[in-house]
């Protein structure tokens, strides 16, 4: 197995996710029967209980084996990444159920790009940019890794007009998709970074039937056009479970 050298966007298959242990037992089922193994996130205490076990909101990946952790993230979880060999980096940041005060590390890494919203991001996440030479896209969206799915190095699929205004503007490739459709118990409606990841380097998994989704036929296509095939993991409604973050190949 592989360190994936750029945050969600795996070269070849993948073998590790974190992955929300409310994502449901058909969807551990099916990335399972492809052989990848899941590494369930259970809720913290400190966010909002809809969104307390979303990897998104207690993770982020650097690059290769280094990961930003949320001091209060699951110990157990915490052993079982430091035992593959990532380097652990402590947020410094205090996560709290109240918005923006749980978005720290919530960028959305893109290539070279990141989206965020500098004021409340990690200051680890924005000193690696530096030290990386990554281009920071400021967005008011503090959500940003929820609201982008990220397709490849210069393409992602939004429903939020500030986030594709943002990368329209830095030479991004955006599909805009309807607000809405998307299931995130006691929310108005969850987000399609939320309920996706890539598999593989030429495979985009969605949590729930993707189908249902009434942008289906332009996603399909955007991704089509893309090299990229999608696969639905389990049958329920689509679900935002704060993303399927690929982090072993």
């Amino acid at each position: 197995m592989n360190f994936l050298e750029t945050p969600n966007l795996p070269r070849r298959m993948v073998k590790v996710v974190l992955i929300s242990n409310g994502a449901g037992e058909d969807v551990i089922r099916d990335l399972h029967k492809r052989n990848i193994e899941t590494i369930l996130v259970p809720p913290c205490v400190d966010i909002a209980r809809p969104v307390a076990s979303h990897p998104d909101m207690l993770f982020h990946h650097l690059g290769g084996n280094r990961l930003v952790c949320y001091r209060g993230a699951d110990k157990l979880v915490c052993e079982r990444l430091k035992k593959l060999g990532f380097e652990l980096i402590i947020s410094e940041n205090i996560l709290s159920s109240h918005y923006p005060y749980d978005i720290s590390l919530n960028a959305a890494r893109v290539g070279n790009f990141i989206f965020c919203n500098e004021f409340y991001t990690d200051k680890i996440i924005l000193e690696n940019c530096k030290l990386r030479g990554l281009h920071i896209i400021p967005v008011k969206q503090g959500y940003a890794k929820c609201s982008i799915c990220v397709v490849d190095e210069n393409s992602i699929i939004t429903a939020d007009d500030g986030i594709a205004q943002a990368a329209k503007n830095n030479g991004i490739d955006v599909l805009i998709i309807h607000e809405g459709f998307i299931k995130l118990p006691e929310y108005n409606t969850g987000f399609i970074g939320g309920c996706c990841g890539k598999i593989d380097h030429d495979k985009m998994a969605f949590c729930g039937d993707i189908l249902r989704h009434p942008d289906f036929n332009v996603i399909k296509t955007f991704l089509h056009d893309r090299g990229t095939e999608i696969i639905t993991l389990g049958e329920s409604s689509i679900l935002d479970i704060g993303s399927i973050l690929p982090i072993l190949e």
